[in-house]
């Protein structure tokens, strides 16, 4: 999907969005606070507009 949007690099862009989805969970379960969620949708979508 991201090959069809034209996404010079899709590989990456799915390495860089896993890892931002990774430690989510992590913080999210270390804190206890859900809330680590909604910064991680505001790395992706960044990561998303840069690609």
């Amino acid at each position: 999907m991201a090959r069809d949007a034209g996404v010079p690099d899709p590989g990456a862009l799915g390495v860089q969005l896993q890892g931002v989805w990774d430690g989510a969970i992590i913080l999210a379960s270390m804190t206890r606070d859900p809330g680590h969620a909604l910064h991680a949708r505001a790395t992706a979508e960044a990561l998303l507009a840069a690609a």
